[in-house]
């Protein structure tokens, strides 16, 4: 795969001094749950997954980006502005 010349996650965290309280999480899949690579895509980004998470943890202000890795796999470095506890905002909102 070739690479673009410059690092996704390097840039968003190269702005990190724009944002108040900057916070980064990294989603990756899990291969053996989906079929293909395409098929694993087309789930997230269809489904808006991204926004949902974000809106299910609270999190109004956040930039996305997606990459690639070497298996063809998906995955998505989303940096935003706020503090979460993902453990306390997943069970409170399970409830």
């Amino acid at each position: 795969m070739k690479r673009l010349g410059w690092e996704p996650r390097s840039v968003l965290e190269s702005k990190s001094d724009l944002w108040k309280q900057p916070g980064m999480l990294t989603l990756t899949v899990d291969p053996k749950k989906f079929t293909s690579s395409g098929q694993s895509y087309d789930l997230v980004t269809q489904g808006n997954f991204v926004g949902r998470l974000m809106s299910l943890l609270g999190i109004t202000v956040y930039v996305w980006v997606l990459e690639f890795q070497k298996s063809g796999y998906p995955h998505w470095h989303i940096m935003f502005d706020g503090w979460i506890d993902v453990q306390d905002n997943l069970t409170e909102k399970k409830a």
